[in-house]
């Protein structure tokens, strides 16, 4: 294929959107277009072995549609950001129906559940599925892997289904019971913020806004402040009282008989992260000294964002800015991952009108600069000359 210079805006845009399909399609010799499989086969592969990423891209996209999350992959070309960039713009075109009620926690149908706190929980530990104990090496041998025959020797090394597990609790709720955890830090909302309708206020946003910006952050960001807290440039560093992972029911109410009614189930990950490092504890009064509580939640399975978001919600309950992950305001402007690759790549649009004033005024101090020297020089040779 020759290449061609277009030129004329809307023609040499619609020319750029050609070629990135004819890059994506194979088209830069990646490999032969006419053996691949139809783009709805790579979709179907995206779901099953891209968990992780699928999930990711709907939490920062803040919208839960695992097909559309994949398809947004395969339309970016593995660019996680691009991609929830693209699912967020959808979710702004769609229209609003109905408010959910909110999660039922112990309804979940847990994949995962553990506690670093506690040894011994009521419903025990649940590992589930994770890398927590998996040596990081390449297994080279995944290409040659039949996906049919590997699930079927891991159902058989599992022992099969073991049935429904036991009532999992929520520890923190059995802390509190016992008097050890404080209340939340702020009185609920009546109704929460929707910070896709309503900016953020600041000095100091409702928590139901800090939490969902921080629900919507992107992952490196979240991962990276709540980093630079544990290692001390924040003053949050907790202890998971329970992490856990599953399906919970979303319901709404019948909007003719008024009751609560289940209309699917979606994957959340929860942390709750017990504050318990210096100063990190309440009290009023002559009440007890209790421990405070971070809160995280993520769609899917997506633990190290749900213990970085409870870390950071930590940080921003109290409203100091002695390091960044402590600055409201810092924090909450720049995790939004969509908001801040728009701004860096803005940088790729025209600027010739802003760049030629800045090379104009730099000509022209140069000028006088030279003229200055030129000035002094003729200064210092007739001082010589006298």
């Amino acid at each position: 294929m020759g290449y061609s210079v277009v030129r004329g805006g809307a023609e040499a845009m619609q020319a750029a959107e050609e070629m990135l399909d004819f890059a994506r399609l194979g088209g830069l010799d990646r490999g032969d277009a006419e053996a691949a499989p139809p783009t709805s086969e790579v979709i179907d592969m995206m779901l099953r072995s891209q968990r992780s990423a699928v999930d990711r891209i709907m939490a920062e996209a803040g919208f839960y549609a695992p097909r559309l999350a994949a398809t947004a992959l395969v339309q970016a070309e593995g660019d996680a950001i691009e991609a929830s960039f693209i699912l967020r713009s959808l979710r702004a075109s769609l229209p609003r129906i109905e408010p959910a009620l909110p999660v039922e926690v112990a309804k979940m149908r847990v994949l995962r559940r553990i506690s670093s706190a506690f040894k011994e929980v009521p419903g025990g530990q649940y590992l589930g599925p994770t890398r927590d104990y998996t040596l990081r090496f390449l297994r080279r041998a995944l290409e040659d892997e039949l996906p049919a025959a590997r699930l079927s020797e891991v159902i058989a090394a599992l022992g099969g289904d073991d049935g429904a597990l036991p009532e999992m609790p929520r520890v923190v709720e059995m802390l509190r019971e016992m008097g050890l955890i404080s209340q939340p830090p702020e009185p609920p909302e009546e109704e929460p913020v929707d910070i896709t309708m309503q900016p953020l206020r600041f000095p100091r946003p409702p928590r139901s806004a800090r939490l969902q910006a921080l629900a919507r952050g992107e992952t490196g960001m979240l991962n990276g402040l709540a980093y630079s807290s544990l290692r001390g440039y924040g003053h949050v560093h907790p202890t998971l009282g329970e992490l856990r992972v599953g399906a919970v029911p979303v319901r709404v109410k019948h909007p003719q008989w008024d009751v609560p009614v289940d209309i699917g189930e979606v994957t959340l990950t929860l942390c709750d992260g017990i504050i318990s490092g210096v100063a990190m504890v309440t009290a009023t009064g002559d009440e007890d000294i209790r421990l405070d509580l971070g809160f995280g939640a993520s769609f899917g399975q997506q633990e190290a964002r749900a213990i970085s978001m409870a870390i950071l919600d930590g940080c921003l309950a109290e409203g100091t800015s002695d390091g960044p992950a402590d600055d409201m305001e810092f924090v909450l402007y720049h995790i939004d991952g969509i908001e801040s690759l728009g701004f860096v790549e803005h940088l790729k649009q025209p600027h010739y009108m802003l760049f030629a004033s800045v090379m104009d005024r730099l000509a022209g101090a140069n000028a006088r600069r030279a003229e200055a020297r030129d000035a002094e020089s003729r200064a210092n040779t007739g001082e010589m000359a006298e």
